[in-house]
């Protein structure tokens, strides 16, 4: 069971936030063509970013394994009080960020005519976006802040794992038999659909029970000396390093011949490495846990859901006020990217710190309202709780 904070994780979280950042830095193609900037550093961001969002899914299997698994199987959570640890971490965010989104692209459909970067901007959208079923149970075009469908999928895998967990005790096997099917399923041409709704929720399956996976892994290695855990947390990254030099050389046009399915390659070995290399080797940890990396997983959160909101924000300057950027400078991008930083941590750090704290001292017991709110105003375990 996870008894403490693992920055290292953390870190891990915010750098795959900052690929879907420059993995999204597309979407300024709308204000005309450009080159991409520091393509040549960031370009496996640039052409395959939108994995990390099957990396996000991969960490939280495993920390829900490391720290919910043993408390429902013993009973010792209720199902209500889950619901409020989860739904205290999601909605304040999302619902902010979904009325920005939505009142800037309006403003923008007024000035200009149309919407930019996701079009399905109705009202079924918006009300399926608030009851977390925008991409998992209907194929529907992405509306207003569109990185929230992930969250949409996060949510009913939490559901699915607390009944799981409930029925079935013995995590040796279940998590990996799901991962396989889920995957086999989703990379089956055509796709076999063994999961009703949308192949997102098989994406997702696959990746949060690896996750559980590597949990499983992990906590057979808990016993073993540092120096072997070191040795094996290691070898996992370098693992994932290889991997990733490989994709890098594939993307960039220099050597490709030995990276032929990037998704699988990164989903199925290079996330769950790296997630058992920062939960495994004390010294990877210690590197990782540096407050200059764990800063961004404690606002990867909050970058996640404010850079569309951001973006369009810059649409609007240029669409409606008439404002000059050039998306292509090097300049614009650091400045980019700065912003939604800045805007990120002040929105962790004064609306969902303290919405979370309110939300879970109002529903959750008094007894262990106190605790909760001292844990979410210190940020302990705030990144996976």
């Amino acid at each position: 069971m996870l008894t403490e904070r693992n920055n290292a994780l953390d870190s891990l979280r915010g750098f795959a936030a900052l690929g879907i950042l420059v993995w999204h830095y597309q979407h300024f193609s709308a204000l005309g063509a450009f080159q991409s900037p520091y393509e040549n550093v960031f370009v496996v961001f640039y052409k395959l970013g939108w994995v990390f969002v099957d990396f996000f899914f991969c960490l939280s299997g495993y920390v829900f394994y490391a720290k919910y698994f043993d408390q429902i199987s013993d009973r010792r959570i209720s199902l209500t009080r889950y619901l409020v640890l989860r739904i205290s971490r999601l909605y304040p965010l999302i619902i902010v960020t979904l009325l920005v989104t939505g009142v800037l692209n309006y403003f923008l459909k007024l000035s200009t005519g149309k919407f930019y970067i996701y079009q399905n901007n109705d009202f079924f959208s918006f009300f399926s976006n608030l009851l977390f079923i925008q991409s998992g149970f209907f194929q529907q075009e992405f509306g207003f802040n569109a990185p929230t469908w992930s969250l949409g999928i996060e949510f009913w895998l939490y559901l699915l794992f607390f009944w799981l967990t409930i029925k079935f005790k013995d995590r040796r096997y279940l998590p990996l038999l799901l991962s396989l099917v889920a995957f086999s399923s989703y990379n089956h041409q055509p796709p076999v659909g063994i999961v009703p709704f949308t192949p997102e929720f098989e994406r997702g399956i696959g990746s949060f029970f690896l996750g559980g996976v590597v949990y499983t892994i992990q906590d057979a290695l808990s016993t073993q000396t540092r120096k072997t855990r070191d040795l094996i947390g290691w070898s996992a990254f370098t693992i994932a390093s290889i991997g990733i030099a490989l994709l890098y050389m594939k993307l960039s046009g220099r050597f490709g011949s030995l990276m032929t399915h990037d998704f699988l390659a990164f989903v199925l070995i290079i996330g769950p490495a790296l997630v058992l290399s920062a939960a495994v080797s004390p010294s990877i940890r210690r590197i990782l846990s540096l407050r200059m990396f764990s800063f961004f997983g404690d606002i990867s959160y909050s970058m996640y859901l404010w850079h569309v909101p951001i973006q369009l924000s810059l649409f609007v300057l240029v669409f409606a006020f008439g404002y000059s950027v050039q998306p292509g400078s090097h300049l614009f991008f650091l400045a980019y990217m700065a912003t939604v930083v800045f805007v990120s941590h002040v929105s962790t750090k004064y609306w969902e710190r303290p919405s979370q704290a309110f939300i879970r001292n109002t529903f959750i017991k008094s007894n262990e309202s106190h605790q909760v709110y001292r844990e979410l105003k210190t940020g302990e375990r705030y990144a996976t709780k």
